[in-house]
């Protein structure tokens, strides 16, 4: 994945991240932080689910 599709899929699931702030990161530690995130966020079914299978995929893609 480019940084930038890491940095969306990061957004899809903390959306409380700032894009400037991820972007200061390298690829390699925002993927890091997107299987972190991606593993820690509850799988609420309403809520987190729909956000959570997007950024899987991305991890997968």
């Amino acid at each position: 994945m480019s940084k930038r599709e890491l940095i969306d899929a990061i957004l899809q699931v903390n959306r409380s991240a700032a894009p400037e702030f991820l972007a200061r990161f390298k690829e390699t530690d925002l993927q890091a932080y997107l299987e972190r995130v991606v593993a820690v966020t509850p799988r609420h079914r309403d809520t987190f689910r729909p956000t959570i299978d997007a950024a899987q995929q991305l991890l997968v893609a």
